[in-house]
């Protein structure tokens, strides 16, 4: 549970300091850092069963998807 997961895959170009990495602080929510793209975040979060990520961000404000 405490083990950063980096979500990198082989092949495709992420720049590493856009890479999400994230955190299940409790069972069920995760917290982390801000997506790299749209089109990898949304299909990671589908694979996990994720149905609604939220930003926290008080510099910058996410576009909803």
């Amino acid at each position: 549970m405490d083990q950063a997961h980096n979500s990198a895959e082989p092949g495709i170009n992420h720049d590493p300091a856009n890479e999400l990495e994230y955190n299940e602080i409790v069972p069920g929510l995760y917290v982390g850092t801000n997506l790299c793209c749209t089109t990898h975040f949304d299909q990671e979060l589908v694979n996990m069963n994720i149905q609604a990520d939220m930003s926290i961000e008080g510099e910058r404000i996410a576009a909803p998807y």
